[in-house]
């Protein structure tokens, strides 16, 4: 009876142990399986990381698909893995749409007659799925005026986006197409039979020879609208090839090989396949001209290189003489001959040259070519103190009023038509070191700059020439002198006449400016004006 006992208390041991084990493996699955969300609802477009899916928010929580992209699936039920540590959990994603598509309304100009669909009336569409865009009703082109438009979008899940946009219908031409080279286009290319519209951009200004989209702004019954006017080129180019037989390390470019060319626009070249540059042999390639309408023609040649043993010619080197002031033709009378000329590098460094100063200064001329020969020779450029001419002067200032100056004119409309020049034509230099008269004139008149000392005589040179009365006043000296000029008009007394621009950002005018209204200024700049007034005669 005990052995009995015994071997049933061990059975019971064995049974408790047993299930408790049991209990433990399915508890344990059931802590496992409940880390994870097994259906969940999500809004299409959204974007969700198998983390997000997981109740614990695992961080090394995967797809079993790696390249699923739940944002990108379209609404339905979806089955897909994740795994969690050594388990894979089976989640239902059901994917749906309940946000109705966005869009901005466009107002839109048509011209009478034409067509238009409802894709023209929106633009930057958004939504996850697919939008279905349409008329709440056809609009009626028929008829000049103004209308409003409903247009209707739809997403795939059906839901529903409302959008009002204003069409107007003109009776002109709201796109305009013309071939690039045309000649330039006017109001008639617009026209639809009527011209009671005024055309407001300046059309001539519209390149033909380049493709391009223009604005146009159009005035009709009160009201500015747009059109365009597009420039095409639908015509291929006409090019004629050549074939090259070169020399190793030329790097030829595909627009090398072209000997002509004829185009409205600009045309680009390439080659359909690079060239080998370390090749002896001859190498066949097609070259590729393309304009700027997409159009290409291709051309067949040939390429041949061989190695260059001939170094450059540099011939007519020889010292240059320069007056002070002028610039210099570094190339003027350089040759230079190769039997690889066009690829030569030719280099001319002049940079101790200083032509505002007198003296002599070093230039050094070098050609290499593509074989690497280097040529190089020396010279001098010999800058020479001006001798100037004030017949030389005043030809240049008859010349200048001959331009501005006619006979049926008053001093007055002289005095105007020289201030407005020089105004217009001379520019400062703050550091000018003031020279003689003759000087003064010369940079004035004919190199058009200096300081107020250079616009003063100039001026007066053109103001004598002109036949106005005219005389040059300055400043009391002080830490700068100023210059200006005083004129006497149609006898009506003296007024003063100072041409020199000033650093302000309304650009005073001093045209014959009476002497309180110079000294008001003067009293609030320094003094810039004050002058003696015993060395001049009255002033108005």
């Amino acid at each position: 009876m005990k052995l009995f006992s015994k071997r049933h208390k061990k059975l019971n041991i064995f049974l408790i142990s047993f299930l408790a084990l049991i209990a433990l493996v399915i508890g344990f699955f059931v802590y496992i399986y409940n880390q994870a969300y097994h259906k969940v609802t999500i809004e299409c477009g959204s974007s969700v990381s198998a983390c997000d899916l997981m109740k614990n928010g695992d961080s090394k929580a995967s797809f079993v698909d790696q390249s699923l992209d739940i944002a990108s699936m379209m609404p339905g039920e979806y089955n897909v893995e994740v795994k969690s540590g050594f388990y894979i959990h089976k989640i239902k994603i059901v994917i749906q749409d309940t946000v109705a598509p966005t869009a901005s309304a466009n107002n839109v100009c048509l011209s009478l007659g034409d067509s238009v669909g409802p894709e023209a009336f929106v633009s930057d569409v958004n939504d996850a799925t697919p939008v279905t865009v349409a008329f709440a009703s056809n609009p009626d082109t028929s008829k000049v005026g103004n209308s409003q438009v409903s247009i209707l979008l739809t997403d795939t899940s059906s839901n529903l986006t409302n959008l009002t946009a204003s069409l107007d219908i003109v009776p002109f031409k709201t796109k305009v197409e013309v071939e690039a080279g045309s000649k330039s286009v006017g109001k008639s290319d617009f026209s639809l039979g009527e011209d009671d519209f005024e055309v407001v951009t300046d059309l001539a200004s519209i390149s033909m020879n380049s493709v391009s989209d223009n604005k146009i702004a159009i005035n009709y019954a009160g009201k500015e609208y747009v059109a365009t006017l597009s420039v095409v080129d639908t015509v291929a180019p006409d090019v004629k090839f050549k074939n090259i037989d070169g020399y190793m390390g030329a790097d030829y470019t595909a627009s090398d090989f072209a000997v002509s060319s004829n185009d409205a626009t600009k045309i680009s070249y390439s080659f359909e396949a690079d060239y080998d540059r370390a090749s002896y042999d001859q190498q066949n390639l097609v070259v590729i001209a393309t304009d700027e309408g997409g159009n290409s023609v291709k051309g067949e040649v040939t390429l041949k290189l061989k190695d260059d043993t001939e170094p450059p010619i540099l011939d007519g080197v020889h010292d240059i003489y320069v007056y002070q002031g002028n610039s210099v033709s570094y190339k003027d009378g350089i040759t230079v001959s190769d039997n690889c000329v066009e690829k030569i590098k030719f280099e001319v460094d002049a940079a101790s040259v200083n032509t505002d100063e007198v003296g002599t200064y070093p230039v050094t001329y070098t050609v290499t070519d593509v074989g690497g020969h280097t040529v190089s020779a020396s010279c001098n450029v010999i800058v020479q103190e001006r001798e100037y001419d004030m017949d030389e002067i005043n030809a240049a200032a008859d010349a200048i009023l001959a331009e501005i100056i006619t006979d049926d004119m008053t001093d007055r409309d002289k005095a105007w038509a020289i201030y407005s020049y020089i105004r217009g034509h001379m520019y400062f230099i703050d550091d000018y070191v003031e020279g003689s008269y003759i000087k003064a004139c010369y940079d004035g008149v004919v190199c058009w700059k200096g300081d107020c000392y250079v616009y003063a005589c100039t001026a007066q040179t053109l103001l004598t020439r002109a036949g106005v009365k005219n005389m040059m006043i300055s400043k009391i000296p002080t830490r700068r002198h100023h210059y200006w000029n005083l004129v006497d008009v149609d006898g009506t007394g003296w007024y003063h006449y100072d041409t020199t621009p000033r650093a302000e950002e309304n650009h005073p005018t001093f045209f014959l400016k009476t002497d309180a209204e110079m000294m008001e200024y003067s009293h609030a700049h320094y003094n810039c004006f004050n002058y003696d007034r015993e060395a001049y005669p009255e002033i108005n």
